[in-house]
């Protein structure tokens, strides 16, 4: 059965699960700076190679899926959190095509969701106090806005200052984007001024050779979106915004999951 060791009674290594496999493979064949044309192609090689390897250690695809499902389940909690996750993944993988303005404000607004369900981890301690806590986070309620709960979490500790100072950047984007017509892009000079200002991501994402690196340890950026990968700390506005958001949607998980996180403090 898939899991397993390759023989328990031979000594052999345990067999890798399908996600490290598929790691391993990828890694070998994407580098950073690839054209377009050198991608597709790398995938193609990619995907021939993870087929053999899957056949000749008899992994099948629903074996793959199973081992995805099981440890999203596993790390979110519950299916209502996987479901939220798809939703929120699917928003994101949207946003790069958006126009300027709606990709600021979608983006923001799920950083404020985010920021929310990792205060409810850090105050929510016992079922009977859910609800309070829930009703909190309602328009009306004590972190019913962006800067509120930014408050709370520096307040609470799950955020240092200049963490919190990055979010509330990003909120006043968000913000200048939503209620000025004037304002449509991020080269606009107040938008691209504010961009300049998150500078979280200067301490700790570096660019080397073989491309972006975190310099807080056992930390992963998600580069799934594509926003990462060419990443330039003095590039364009548009560029510092995504990257930003990304790192700090990413930490805001890790505290969801339990873990206080250090790209945070």
């Amino acid at each position: 059965m898939f899991g397993q060791s390759r023989g328990e009674n031979t000594g052999e290594a345990p067999l890798a699960k399908p996600s490290e496999i598929q790691h391993q493979i990828l890694t070998k064949y994407l580098k950073p700076g690839m054209t377009e044309d050198e991608t597709l192609k790398a995938l193609e090689r990619f995907n021939e190679e993870l087929q053999l390897e899957f056949k000749k250690l008899n992994i099948t695809a629903q074996d793959f899926i199973a081992e995805f499902q099981a440890t999203r389940l596993a790390r979110v909690g519950s299916q209502a959190e996987v479901d939220r996750e798809d939703i929120r993944t699917e928003a994101i993988r949207k946003l790069k095509g958006d126009s300027d303005r709606s990709a600021a404000i979608t983006f923001a607004a799920i950083i404020e969701s985010e920021l929310g369900s990792a205060l409810r981890k850090h105050l929510t301690r016992e079922d009977e106090h859910r609800k309070l806590v829930d009703d909190q986070f309602k328009e009306n309620g004590l972190f019913g806005t962006f800067g509120a709960r930014i408050t709370a979490g520096t307040l609470l500790s799950v955020f240092g200052q200049e963490a919190a100072i990055n979010l509330k950047t990003i909120s006043k984007i968000r913000n200048r984007f939503a209620h000025r017509i004037d304002v449509d892009s991020f080269d606009h000079n107040d938008i691209s001024t504010l961009c300049a200002n998150l500078k979280l991501i200067d301490r700790h994402i570096r660019k080397d050779s073989e491309g972006l690196k975190l310099a807080v340890p056992g930390y992963v950026i998600n580069t799934e979106y594509g926003y990462a990968e060419n990443y330039d700390l003095c590039g364009s506005p548009r560029s510092r915004f995504f990257t930003s958001c990304m790192f700090l949607l990413n930490a805001l998980m890790n505290v969801q999951a339990g873990t206080r996180s250090p790209a945070l403090f």
